[in-house]
C-alpha cells in the first residue's frame, strides 16, 4: 500500500510510478489523489495496467486534473485489466 496523495506529483512523476507497475507483483493499493497528474499520467497508468502483469487492485486517482481524454485512456484499460477491483 502506497499513499502519495497531495504530494505535488506531476505527470512526469506519475509516468515514473506507472513504469514501475509493469511487472508489479506486490503492490495492491496506490493512492495518488490531489496531484497534478493529468491526462498524460492517466495514460501512463492505463498503459501499464493493460499488460496484465500488475497485481494492483485499488487505484485512487480523484482530483488529478483529468479531462475526457484521460477518462478514455482509463476506460480502455478496464476492458483488458481483470485484476483492478476499485478505481476512484
Amino acid at each position: 500500500e502506497v499513499h502519495l496523495n497531495q504530494n505535488h506529483l506531476t505527470s512526469s512523476g506519475a509516468i515514473t510510478i506507472a513504469d514501475a507497475l509493469y511487472d508489479n507483483t506486490t503492490l495492491e493499493m496506490l493512492f495518488l489523489c490531489l496531484n497534478a497528474i493529468g491526462d498524460a499520467g492517466a495514460q501512463a497508468f492505463a498503459t501499464a495496467l493493460s499488460n496484465g502483469n500488475s497485481n494492483l487492485q485499488y487505484l485512487f486517482l480523484s482530483s488529478i486534473g483529468l479531462t475526457d481524454l484521460g477518462v478514455k485512456h482509463l476506460s480502455n484499460m478496464l476492458r483488458t485489466n481483470t485484476g483492478l477491483q476499485h478505481l476512484a
